[in-house]
């Protein structure tokens, strides 16, 4: 790999970034995907119904995304692709379905004949216009721009365009965004390979038309015209009873590992009790817990006595079972290993067809929740999800960001299916195997930026709470696999005194910053925190110097800069061995030097 295409990966890399940040929320829409993994797309389902027109350009050989538009809504859907094997799969479905519409043509800026150029895997189904794989043989077909279409068919407007044209969609979304055609909805994949400059100018096209971005899943984006409104959405409540009723709803095994948890156990077993076919929590400690823990190796907060209250008081249908070590054979109390066996301990007790591992200071908003069952109800072949989580900061009102995050460590796998024969493999990271030994995440892999783009996160409080931070920076200072053996002098210098600034995250080994949230919680996240203001609020971090920080001239620049400099780390580490030395070297001395600067200012009297 050439220099210059490193540096075209890392401007792509850019540009992705730089159109992810601009997906705007919008819970009203009712974003779900529809269709299978391969052929499937995430629209507002609430803008869906009987009297909707769809465009599909490129079929393929999986139309289950046109046909889910139609069974699910009704929807009136108008396919094209032109390609031989295309014409074969699409025509006898056509004949079948009335409201499934086949025209054997593709699409353009013009209407002409062009040449389609095949894949370089002749087992693939898709040809290009634009010859994106670089081969040399094709065949020739009509090709035909929308308004033509639309003129023969007498349609005056089109609510959904769907676009997987391989590599056309530049030119195609030019040309009817000039005309004026602007669909309701716009569902496009960006063809791969693509160059940063060409990405940048089509989705800087499409917003300048007044477009927001709604949805990114992979390189397929989904955007929606401005100012258009939902339905009204359901009552509070109709989304978690439609999922978790029926004979068809998926039943949920919530696992959970804990240790110390309050004030947060109740609080999050609340919010998991709705949606929950069981609840296994597994108390107790792993051997570098030894400072936090009981002799006998238990929690020292009253944790395994809050469990078993909330059991008796507030699981009137028996949803919630307690799993010591000693119910595992280990009489000493105390968990062998680092959390495998805990985790296993509860997966072997689940009898539900998925299992969520939950941290206890890990919550979802509620009608987040009920979104992720209703998908995994309408798409039963899904075998694991993963979330994207947002790690709060001292308060409800910040959270944290930076490097270590930014490089992977912001998704959790968290849910899986569940069945006989299934095994829980390993819990760094959670790794489960179905009956065959596959491991689930090779199968219909929900990934955390598909949710995060329908809105759908996990809330993570791991650094809210003094005593939280302290006791979790005194386990991972002693385990071997961190490396962090100044954890807990980082909790005190850093989270109680705010004195590294631009290393606020426990992971301490790379650059981290602060940022205002101003978004919703989780109903039971804000309620422990006002009974905690209201009954023990020297539980609490003062914010006051968090206030003072993000209000200085110089953080916001700081933060800027060290964003940069991820980047450009991340582009050295894959020059070559050498030069990559060079590079880190120096950016690693650049980083150090923002970082030194910047905390020279906060201690400066």
């Amino acid at each position: 790999m050439t220099v210059l295409t490193r540096a075209r990966a890392w401007a792509l890399r850019r540009v992705r970034r730089w159109v992810i940040g601009r997906v705007r929320q919008r819970p009203d829409l009712g974003l779900q995907k529809i269709g299978t993994a391969y052929g499937g797309w995430i629209v507002p389902t609430r803008l869906l119904g009987p009297t909707t027109r769809c465009y599909c350009g490129g079929v393929g050989e999986d139309v289950s995304f046109d046909l889910g538009l139609i069974e699910r809504f009704g929807c009136e859907v108008f396919a094209f692709d032109p390609t031989p094997r295309a014409i074969a799969y699409a025509e006898p479905i056509a004949e079948r379905q009335p409201r499934f519409r086949f025209m054997p043509v593709g699409l353009w800026s013009s209407d002409t004949v062009l040449k389609f150029y095949q894949p370089k895997d002749p087992t693939h189904v898709s040809h290009s216009v634009v010859n994106l794989q670089g081969t040399s043989d094709w065949f020739e077909a009509s090709v035909r721009t929308i308004g033509s279409i639309m003129a023969e068919l007498g349609h005056a407007s089109i609510d959904l365009l769907k676009l997987d044209i391989e590599g056309a969609e530049h030119a195609v979304l030019a040309s009817i965004l000039d005309a004026g055609i602007l669909p309701t909805i716009l569902c496009f994949e960006v063809d791969q390979p693509v160059g940063p400059i060409r990405l940048w100018s089509t989705i800087r096209r499409v917003l300048g038309h007044g477009y927001d971005l709604v949805a990114v899943d992979g390189w397929n984006f989904t955007f929606v015209r401005g100012g258009v409104e939902a339905a009204p959405a359901p009552l509070e409540g109709a989304g978690l009873a439609t999922a978790t009723a029926g004979p068809d709803a998926p039943r949920i095994s919530f696992g959970i590992i804990v240790l110390n948890g309050e004030p947060f156990n109740g609080y999050v077993l609340r919010s998991l009790y709705p949606f929950a076919h069981e609840i296994i929590v597994v108390e107790g400690a792993a051997p570098a817990a030894v400072n936090i823990a009981t002799p006998d190796g238990h929690s020292r907060d009253g944790t395994l006595d809050e469990l078993r209250r909330f059991k008796a008081e507030e699981d009137p249908q028996g949803k919630v079972t307690i799993v010591t070590a000693e119910d595992e054979g280990h009489p000493d109390g105390w968990w062998p290993g680092e959390k495998d066996e805990q985790s296993r301990a509860y997966a072997k007790r689940a009898t539900g067809s998925y299992l969520w591992q939950v941290d206890i200071d890990e919550l979802y908003r509620a009608e987040e929740m009920a979104r992720v069952i209703e998908m995994l109800r309408a798409d039963p072949t899904i075998t694991a999800v993963t979330f994207k989580q947002l790690t709060f900061w001292g308060g409800l009102g910040y959270t944290v960001d930076g490097w270590y995050l930014r490089r992977g460590a912001t998704y959790y796998h968290r849910l899986f299916k569940w069945g006989p024969g299934y095994t829980y493999a390993a819990h760094r990271p959670p790794t489960v195997l179905d009956a065959e030994g596959r491991d689930l995440r090779q199968g219909h892999w929900v990934q955390g930026e598909t949710l995060a783009g329908l809105g759908i996160r996990l809330y993570h409080y791991s650094l809210l709470l003094p005593k939280q931070v302290i006791e979790k920076c005194d386990y991972y200072g002693r385990v071997t696999f961190t490396k962090r053996p100044a954890a807990v002098a980082w909790a005190h210098d850093a989270f109680l005194r705010l004195g590294r600034p631009y290393r606020v995250h426990n992971v301490y080994d790379y650059p981290s910053w602060l940022e205002r949230y101003p978004g919703p919680h989780p109903e039971q996240i804000t309620r422990m925190m006002a009974d905690l203001a209201r009954d023990q609020p020297g539980e609490l971090r003062p914010t006051d110097d968090i206030e003072r920080l993000l209000g200085t001239w110089w953080y916001g620049p700081g933060r800027r800069a060290l964003m940069a400099l991820d980047g450009i780390d991340r582009a050295a580490r894959s020059l070559p061995r050498r030069v990559a030395r060079r590079a880190r070297r120096l950016g690693r001395r650049t980083g150090r030097g923002v970082v030194r600067q910047v905390e020279r200012l906060v201690h400066r009297p």
